[in-house]
């Protein structure tokens, strides 16, 4: 009986609805109909109640759900308690009223904007497309004459109707009327011209348009017109439009590659980057747009990524150059350090002459670097550090033609940075210097998602993409900079192993994820905040992410439960301790003498190794003197433990500074004499140990503040150790629910 009101008690919801311009509280009873509550509201208010006439409609949720229908599907998600209602009419009733006035042009503007917003919600918009379809709109369309002010209404109500999955076929849509809304722009609304574009993109990227109907699209709108949207810097939402149906030109597989071209070219990003990255807000959509573009703009590397030098080809020649370079001044390289890479200068001066006795270390360099491709057999003789390679034309390289541009890039735009590199990297890691490129350049593919399907709630842009040149490429300009990164942090890492080095490229590859993320807009910034990041803040950074992990799956109901399992158990553990403390022994000062009147200051005392018997006696100051501690004490004749101002000795000597009730306590003995025992503990922590053993002895709950502090780092500890099992797992929130047994437990086995 209990469980079932208590039931009842949750399906009665205090909400308020409102009534043309009152507003009353109601007690809502979600257990009743829907098509029940609203004759009751009627009832109230003396309306006539007419089955399917009224319907009740939610104003304001958290999940955002504005102006929207309450059915019997939506309602336990929709309404709450403070939720606010109201009494409008029906969706059916409010189509039909709708379609009547668009038939007789009867205010149609209120009655448009009356559907542009019931058309966001899909019990309305089910209803009208089921009983009316979308002819009436697209004939007010076709009849529409400048200044088309009322057509964005039309176009806002049919892109809700096409977000529901309402419109099935396109040959309804007034094809020429949006390309017609998108070519003469300028004496078409801006709100018309951008929800035209939409609808456009959206026929554009549908399975259920024809092919030849896309090509009819392209052919009657320009590129330039297009173009020109993306220059209309007050209408970010024209703008957008704009941008996503450029990436659905770019995505499509029917376009040619003028257009291709066109839309990739220097000018296209030009105006993207002074029109939209540098003087605007970007929005979540547009930074999602930028995004897409980016992503095929970056595409074009694929190609380059995936295909791979030959032995014989001309790119292997230019590979050998690179590693022929003239390593006579390998000192002066040596002397700088890599992040000299920003401040290098043509006019730089060389290093004077090696001396001779030099010169052949310098040509045995040269031998040991010219052109790593085939690494061939080391003899007994030669020393472990020590490689030699030689060139091999039959065999292919393992290293793509990307790889190669970026090392031509970076040896004829800084070629004292890129010996500097070359020089470290190769001398540290002992492997060709091509082959550390190639695995760098994976790396940045991967940070840049390239040749990877774009998400579609991913916004990470990078504006400098839509700045860079011919002469000035984006790709290689970034290999530039975190070539140089990699030296410093292999360097900050202190790499020398296989495994080390594999370590320093996750740690870049977080650096430069972590910039890439910042989303600068010069690379000066860039350059500045890949040198800011450090392999100190990568690992700061790591074990803050680990460890706000950890905080979220600590606070699950699973957790909390086995940390509470785990309690007794440590407690236990901290119990052991202070007793193996006491056990130890503790020198005390004495309190109850005034010292002028004592020979010994001290005392000392500690458990016997069965828990059972207090040994103590005077000490000197020394640690040398010898300890004798003749008196005893039974832990059974200890009656109860005092601490603070309620000890005898504190209340004894209130004036003796000494006797600080901080660290005082006292064990009230069963006995005349003595009558207590009284300690003053040198510090806090003596003075928790001790608190915390005899509680325990005397079996009451050790309180101190460092119980409290070892409880909790031990148990968080316990705790991290059992999660690191389940690294990788999801564990649920609520506990599951465990079937009940068979209501016959009996089993027939044959």
């Amino acid at each position: 009986m209990e469980s079932n009101d208590l039931m009842k008690s949750k399906e009665i919801l205090s909400v308020a609805v409102k009534i043309g311009k009152d507003t009353t509280l109601y007690k809502l009873n979600q257990g009743l109909p829907l098509q029940m509550i609203i004759k009751e509201l009627c009832e109230e208010r003396n309306i006539e109640y007419i089955p399917n006439y009224y319907a009740l409609q939610i104003t304001d949720t958290k999940e955002g759900n504005i102006n929207k229908y309450v059915t019997e599907e939506n309602r336990y998600s929709y309404i709450t308690n403070a939720s606010e209602l109201r009494l409008i009419y029906s969706a059916t009733e409010m189509c039909k009223m709708i379609h009547e006035k668009i038939i007789s042009e009867d205010e149609l503007e209120w009655t448009l904007e009356k559907l542009s917003s019931l058309s966001k919600d899909k019990t309305f918009s089910e209803e009208f497309v089921a009983k009316y379809g979308i002819n009436t709109l697209v004939s007010l369309m076709q009849k529409a004459k400048p200044p088309y002010e009322m057509i964005h209404l039309c176009l806002e109500a049919l892109l809700s109707f096409y977000s529901f999955n309402l419109i099935t076929s396109f040959d309804n849509i007034p094809l020429e009327c949006l390309i017609n809304f998108v070519v003469s722009s300028r004496t078409v609304p801006e709100e018309v011209t951008e929800h035209s574009l939409h609808f456009l993109k959206n026929m554009l990227t549908s399975k259920k348009v024809p092919a030849n109907l896309s090509k009819c699209i392209n052919n009657k709108i320009s590129i330039d017109d297009v173009i020109t949207f993306l220059q209309s810097k007050y209408n970010s939402h024209l703008q957008e439009k704009a941008l996503a149906y450029l990436n659905v030109l770019l995505l499509s597989d029917t376009n040619d590659s003028c257009i291709i071209s066109q839309l990739e070219s220097r000018k296209v990003r030009e105006i993207i980057w002074k029109n939209i990255v540098m003087n605007s807000i970007v929005s979540q959509g547009m930074a999602h747009e930028l995004f897409i573009f980016q992503s095929i703009f970056l595409k074009d590397l694929t190609s380059k990524l995936n295909t791979y030098i030959e032995a014989h080809s001309d790119e292997a020649m230019h590979l050998q150059e690179l590693h022929n370079i003239d390593y006579s001044n390998e000192n002066h390289f040596k002397r700088d350090s890599v992040l000299s890479f920003f401040e290098e200068h043509s006019s730089d001066k060389l290093s004077p002459e090696p001396s001779a006795s030099r010169s052949s270390a310098y040509e045995s360099d040269a031998e040991k670097y010219h052109f790593p491709l085939v690494q061939m057999p080391k003899s007994e003789n030669e020393d472990e550090d020590e490689k030699s390679y030689t060139f091999c034309r039959s065999q292919s390289l393992d290293i793509s033609v990307l790889t190669l541009n970026c090392m031509q890039y970076f040896s004829r735009k800084k070629l004292k940075t890129f010996m500097k590199v070359k020089l470290m990297e190769e001398k540290v890691q002992k492997k060709p210097f091509h082959s550390i490129c190639d695995r760098l350049v994976h790396l940045l593919c991967d940070a840049l998602q390239v040749n990877q399907e774009p998400a579609q709630d991913c916004t990470c842009y990078q504006p400098l993409i839509f700045e860079a040149t011919k002469e000035s490429p984006f790709f290689e300009e970034l290999f530039c900079r975190v070539a140089v990164r990699l030296s410093a942090t292999s360097k900050e890492m202190k790499a020398r192993t296989s495994q080390d080095h594999d370590k320093v490229m996750k740690v870049l590859h977080h650096q430069v994820t972590s910039v890439l993320n910042k989303q600068l807009q010069s690379w000066k910034k860039f350059e500045e905040e890949l040198q800011n990041i450090t392999y100190e803040k990568v690992v700061e950074s790591w074990q803050s992410t680990n460890d706000q992990n950890l905080m979220k799956l600590q606070d699950l109901p699973a957790v909390i439960e086995f940390r509470e399992s785990l309690k007794a158990e440590i407690e236990e553990v901290i119990a052991k301790h202070r007793l193996h403390l006491l056990c130890q022994g503790t020198k005390f000062l004495k309190a109850n003498l005034r010292p002028q009147k004592i020979k010994k200051r001290f005392w000392y005392i500690y458990l016997s190794p069965n828990y059972t018997v207090f040994h103590y006696g005077d000490c000197g100051e020394s640690e040398s003197e010898d300890i004798e501690c003749s008196s005893k004490m039974s832990v059974s004749s200890i009656k109860e433990l005092l601490v603070g101002r309620k000890c005898p000795h504190v209340r004894e000597n209130k004036n003796n500074r000494k006797t600080e009730p901080e660290f005082a306590f006292s064990l009230m003995l069963d006995q005349e004499e003595p009558a207590s025992l009284d300690f003053i503990a040198p510090n806090q922590q003596i003075y928790d140990y001790w608190t915390d053993g005899l509680s325990h002895l005397l079996g009451t709950k050790m309180k101190s503040k460092s119980m409290e502090t070892d409880l909790k780092m031990l148990l968080d500890m316990e705790v991290r150790l059992h999660l690191l099992e389940l690294e990788g797992l999801d564990i649920p929130h609520d506990t599951p629910i465990i079937p009940e047994g068979p209501s016959c437990p009996d089993v027939l086995l044959e």
